[in-house]
């Protein structure tokens, strides 16, 4: 009973730390090494951590960086998303899919999709299935009207067959929310955009309808996530539309014209919707479009500072 109560405490008291030192705290001695890297602890203290960094009361001050003073050149990996700490990126020209935490620098290798990697005409996604407890990476490869969808486990690192869609891809890569992957399609025939959102948990497709805009028509080009609601980005001119009730046609909103800023990469959204991108700018949870006089098209991934490993769902599939 005094045990329980004990780690009851020790509980508390470790879940409020950073990762940094929970990583340090690793090292005192083998009960807390356990302890710490119990799944049931680490779970606790994600939960705190989505909670502390939407609120940007202390931190707000360090998360917008100027893309010339960060910018590292070219990486010959590309940022799929990420989820609960963990990031995956792929290598075209290494053949390679890796899953990592930047917080633990764990990093593990996954199985290669049972394809050449050579062409690059492949959409990608990254995301949790809350069903399982399990990160799936999806990929679809194909030219416009037919691309086949293929699905990898972390647990079993195995590829499956999802299905084949035959609609046209507009974005490359699906941006997470709700549970489910999201892109923006076109279906050729009847001259229609709208997004696509694949369920992880449910394994399914939904269409969600684009924000009806009489006045600019479909200048749209990518969706993305603000503040856990579904975004869409209009262009010329600049237009940020918000789904407050996801999958509800009826509850996209329009977001505030925003003000003038330098060109910037936002690393984090508050939870309000004070911050709006500037035309330079297109903002979502893992991409920014800079404006049309810079050379490059620069990526930047937001993920919580959390212990969850890529190994561990190795771990857990070997023990079942």
């Amino acid at each position: 009973m005094a045990e329980a109560a004990d780690d009851d405490v020790l509980g508390k008291i470790l879940t409020r730390l950073d990762v940094k030192e929970l990583i340090r705290c690793k090292s005192v001695c083998k009960s807390w090494y356990s302890f710490i890297t119990c799944p049931r602890f680490i779970n606790r203290h994600l939960n705190l951590s989505y909670n502390e960094d939407r609120d940007d009361s202390e931190h707000s001050g360090r998360r917008i960086f100027l893309v010339q003073k960060y910018y590292c050149g070219y990486i010959p990996y590309v940022l799929v998303g990420s989820s609960n700490g963990l990031v995956c990126l792929i290598s075209y020209h290494l053949s390679q899919v890796l899953v990592c935490n930047p917080w633990t620098r764990e990093v593990r290798q996954l199985n290669p999709p049972p394809f050449s990697m050579k062409t690059r005409l492949f959409k990608w996604g990254f995301g949790y299935d809350s069903s399982t407890d399990d990160y799936k990476v999806i990929v679809g490869t194909g030219r416009r009207k037919n691309t086949r969808l293929q699905m990898l486990s972390l647990k079993s690192n195995t590829w499956s067959f999802v299905m084949d869609v035959k609609y046209t891809f507009m974005t490359v890569i699906g941006f997470l929310c709700n549970g489910a992957l999201h892109w923006l399609v076109e279906d050729e025939e009847n001259e229609r955009k709208f997004i696509i959102a694949y369920n992880l948990a449910k394994n399914e497709f939904t269409e969600i309808q684009l924000p009806n805009d009489e006045r600019y028509g479909s200048r749209y080009t990518c969706p993305g996530v603000i503040n856990g609601y579904l975004c869409m980005h209009q262009w010329n001119p600049h237009r940020v539309w918000v789904m407050k009730k996801y999958n509800v046609t009826e509850s996209w909103e329009l977001l505030p014209q925003p003000l003038e800023l330098q060109p910037l990469i936002i690393h984090y959204m508050k939870a309000s919707p004070d911050i709006v991108p500037h035309e330079s700018l297109v903002h979502s949870s893992a991409a920014c479009f800079l404006k049309e006089n810079l050379p490059e098209f620069i990526c930047s991934h937001t993920f919580v500072r959390s212990l969850v490993s890529p190994m561990l769902m190795e771990a857990e599939a070997a023990h079942e």
